[in-house]
């Protein structure tokens, strides 16, 4: 029963890995085309090209930074993140792909996504400031 377990994960691993990379190549894609309506087309290939080393660049690092990172310094969040994922992996891989689908299928998504983004952000600025909730 565990062989099974395992081969099911090993499955659904290879699988969301397999979206992710056809996902990447669309997103780079459209990237291009969009830059080709802007730019010449060599020149949005060098754009497109150069900002996908910078994102993977700016990943490295990130991964860099969290693995030298002790169990000490991480936060509360984390720790709770952390047990949730180790506690349900088949639902945290199912709502992700949900939410990527939803995200990427749905303008009314990303729409209601960007203003919910800019409430909480004025939210928290109008905490900071008290005296600008007046205004």
């Amino acid at each position: 029963m565990r062989l099974i377990n395992l081969g099911v994960t090993i499955l659904i691993i290879v699988l969301v890995f397999a979206l992710m990379v056809v996902g990447l190549g669309f997103l780079i894609c459209s990237l291009y085309l969009y830059l080709a309506t802007l730019l010449s087309p060599p020149s949005s290939a060098l754009a497109s090209g150069l900002l996908i080393i910078v994102i993977s660049l700016c990943l490295v690092f990130c991964a860099k930074i969290s693995m030298t990172r002790t169990a000490s310094h991480k936060s509360a969040i984390n720790n709770l993140l952390s047990s949730w994922l180790q506690n349900y992996p088949t639902e945290t891989v199912l709502a992700t792909i949900a939410a990527g689908l939803l995200v990427g299928v749905s303008s009314d998504v990303r729409r209601s996504i960007a203003e919910a983004a800019t409430w909480l952000l004025k939210q928290n600025a109008s905490l900071k400031n008290p005296s600008d909730q007046s205004k």
